[in-house]
């Protein structure tokens, strides 16, 4: 199942924008030094400290507020650095800002946007004296928040007039101003600017050296969770398959995972016009990384991440592999990297069925309207030269990879008469024509050959809802992932209709009712003989089939003690 907030996103990235100022002459490159009396001590335990682990800034890439090209965090002293390449009179780089998008601190899950009214934020900044420009058109800093809406609220221009630090603040009010809602905060940013009509430059690097709301902002509970997993890690080993499921160490294992959305449907990997530098796991590493270590130590052994999703990051509008990129690699490279340091093993699905959905185009972005990529074998092939090989060459040995799974639910776009279930779809993103079943095909046994070669020792898996269960036969997979929902019945006779000694996970159960789905359906699975079980979906509250984040913390401590007992 897979939901898209496209106009969020498309609204996310068009309306970052900055709050007045303009301008240099000559390029000063400095940077301050940071004193031990310059450190402030983070907030209290159990609230959000803005410079932690938890959040990720980033720079900021909307067209006019460039100014600020990286943003990095000093763990050790509780410092944001922040590189800047300002110059005057460019319409890209006379401002820059970096932002924290607080719907990415796991921390505050279910509570975003907040209702801050009348409380305040303040920012410490520590600039060189390079920053300070011209006498009479002084450089400056602001901070700012979004709303929900994307309206922004900014503090007073400070003037920077000689190096030190500089205390911003800015008083949330009691009701809307000017278009801003104080009770649905999204975004906190920092703004650096050349003064109004200055042509000075700097280039350099500030230091944020504190940020945080009055009052503190609290963070949810945490979970009750052993400190570490409780089973052993897959991430390195070697899993293989037999007729009654995977072995490891010479023992038969039934693996427990989930679904993971991430960051948003379409946007964990690579670049859009609405985010020109990505907005994918390699910008929310903190998000990704305290979501894992959570999962780990819940017992969670794989997660399944979609990849290319409906295509807008990775093909144009023709379907020509043109997103590829390194931002593509590096939000992959962060995935995996980060998920073996969890512990957490990942499989990686590569296109969902709606990439082949009717397409739309939102904010200058393509979403769906690709199916062409399954239909014409030029297309199909370049996907398989241009995506999956290097993928597979890059990224197979990757020790926190466990399988690879070519498409989510493809039965949605076959026809009827075909054994899928084209026809049943009724919402308007339904593909303009089914897909003929022998082009999917096609492209399945592809990537299974690929991965073979490439990824020896790898799985290759494909997702259906179990309904479509035939759908799986003779395309060399590995085991089957079959999708489970209410509404198909009885399960019994649907996992009958799988290929003769092809393994299988149910790799989808809803966990709406929280803690009774889980108590469910794992022991549902197991009693069928599935190898396995992975609940949708770890990111809470995604659609009417997902627990939510009131219901997270049980379901992780479900799943941690019913690993315990395994």
């Amino acid at each position: 199942m897979q939901t898209v907030r496209l106009l969020a996103l498309a609204v996310l990235a068009s309306l970052l924008l900055c709050g007045g100022c303009g301008g240099g002459k000559g390029v000063p490159t400095t940077s301050p030094v940071v004193q031990t009396t310059d450190l402030v001590s983070p907030p209290p335990a159990g609230s959000l400290d803005l410079l932690g682990p938890l959040a990720d800034w980033r720079a900021q890439d909307y067209t006019n507020s460039q100014g600020i090209e990286a943003v990095q965090r000093e763990a050790a002293r509780r410092v944001l650095w922040l590189t800047c390449r300002l110059t005057g009179g460019d319409a890209h780089r006379t401002n820059g800002e970096a932002t924290l998008d607080l719907s990415y601190v796991d921390g505050l899950g279910g509570r975003v946007p907040l209702d801050l009214h009348g409380t305040g934020l303040t920012v410490k900044v520590l600039v060189p004296a390079g920053l300070v420009g011209e006498n009479s058109r002084p450089n400056g800093l602001q901070v700012f928040l979004k709303d929900a809406a994307w309206a922004s609220l900014y503090s007073a221009w400070i003037n920077v007039s000689g190096a030190g630090t500089y205390e911003l603040r800015l008083e949330l009010p009691a009701s809307r101003q000017g278009g801003f809602d104080p009770s649905a905060v999204r975004v906190v940013g920092v703004k650096v600017g050349i003064g109004t009509g200055s042509r000075a430059g700097f280039q350099g690097s500030v230091a944020v050296t504190d940020v945080r709301f009055s009052p503190d902002l609290a963070l949810n509970p945490s979970p009750a969770l052993p400190a570490a997993s409780p089973r052993r890690p897959l991430v390195g080993r070697t899993v293989t398959v037999q007729s009654d499921g995977f072995h490891m160490d010479g023992s038969r294992i039934a693996v427990m995972g989930g679904n993971l959305r991430g960051v948003e449907y379409g946007q964990n990997f690579g670049t859009t016009l609405w985010f020109p530098n990505g907005n994918g796991f390699s910008q929310h590493r903190g998000y990704l990384e305290e979501q894992l270590r959570l999962f780990s130590r819940a017992g969670v052994e794989v997660v399944r991440v979609g990849v290319a999703d409906d295509g807008r990051a990775l093909c144009d509008a023709t379907g020509h592999v043109t997103g590829y990129n390194e931002r593509f690699r590096d939000d992959l490279r962060t995935l995996l990297d980060t998920a073996a340091e969890t512990g957490v093993a990942v499989e990686l699905c590569l296109l969902d069925y709606q990439i082949a959905g009717a397409g739309a185009t939102v904010e200058n972005v393509l979403v769906r309207g690709r199916g062409s990529v399954f239909t014409e074998p030029a297309l199909r092939q370049g996907l398989i030269d241009d995506f999956v090989r290097p993928l597979l060459t890059e990224f197979g040995s990757h020790p926190a990879l466990f399988a690879v799974e070519p498409t989510n639910e493809i039965e949605w776009v076959v026809a009827t008469a075909e054994g899928g279930g084209w026809e049943d779809v009724t919402s308007p993103e339904r593909a303009p024509a089914p897909v003929p079943l022998a082009d999917w095909r096609a492209w399945v046994q592809a990537v299974v050959r690929a991965t073979h070669e490439l990824a020896p020792g790898k799985l290759v898996t494909e997702g259906v809802s179990a309904k479509f269960a035939p759908l799986l036969q003779g395309l060399g997979l590995d085991f089957a992932g079959l999708h489970y929902y209410p509404w198909m019945g009885d399960l019994a006779p649907l996992v009958q209709q799988l290929p003769a000694g092809l393994p299988w996970v149910m790799a989808e159960y809803p966990t709406d009712r929280g803690v009774p789905d889980v108590r469910a359906y794992r022991p549902m699975a197991a009693g069928l003989g599935a190898a396995g079980d992975l609940l949708w979906n770890l990111t809470p509250g995604i659609d009417n089939r997902t627990m939510t984040w009131a219901q997270r913390n049980a379901v992780l401590e479900e799943l941690a003690g019913s690993a315990s007992r395994r």
